[in-house]
């Protein structure tokens, strides 16, 4: 059983990150969010771990969903550090490529499902996303694959669509997943708000 601290300050240690010195940090801590979805697993592997509608994953089943895709990423070259666009409603499939992006230390790129083709065409080619999942239901909405050179595969969630493989074909465990070394200071997601 761990010992806990007697005081917040047993807790903080004083560090530099991205070039700034000072920064109050948990002297304790994850060293990526990969790893603290990992422990969670480890702690908890009947836990509930996402819910919705009738699905009902546990940390365990959702672990395997995960690395599933991971390896499906890999499959399809995606390698550390590429951009993986998600054109993606809430639903499990954003939380399963989110996670298993970050598995294999790629770079998870969100993008609103309201933007129109200009604004998906300015972001992907921004980023430099090298696959796309979207939704089939935005199928219609995407840029032309001529206007996105970058994006070497698309995958679309809830049915075909032109020039997407099916979302179900992504989820491979013949790929064996080598160990990812991720610092805390690499980047785990680029997000585009409309401040940007």
């Amino acid at each position: 059983m761990q010992s806990w601290p007697t005081k917040i300050t047993d807790l903080i240690s004083v560090e530099t990150h991205f070039h700034r010195a000072g920064i109050k940090c948990f002297s304790k801590r994850p060293s990526d969010l990969n790893t603290m979805v990992q422990e969670a697993v480890a702690r908890n592997p009947n836990g509930e771990a996402l819910v919705c509608d009738r699905l009902r994953l546990t940390y365990q089943q959702m672990d395997e969903h995960v690395t599933a895709a991971a390896c499906g990423l890999v499959r399809a070259g995606i390698s550390k550090g590429e951009r993986v666009a998600l054109l993606l409603a809430n639903g499990p499939e954003f939380l399963i490529v989110l996670l298993a992006a970050l598995r294999i230390g790629a770079i998870a790129v969100p993008i609103n499902v309201r933007e129109q083709t200009p604004e998906f065409t300015e972001i992907l080619n921004d980023c430099g996303a090298a696959v796309l999942f979207h939704d089939a239901d935005i199928g219609e909405k995407l840029p032309a694959p001529e206007t996105l050179p970058m994006i070497r595969q698309r995958f679309s969630v809830g049915g075909p669509t032109v020039g997407s493989q099916g979302y179900e074909t992504l989820a491979v465990t013949d790929t064996a997943l080598a160990a990812i070394t991720v610092d805390e200071e690499d980047t785990a997601v680029i997000l585009y708000t409309s401040g940007t």
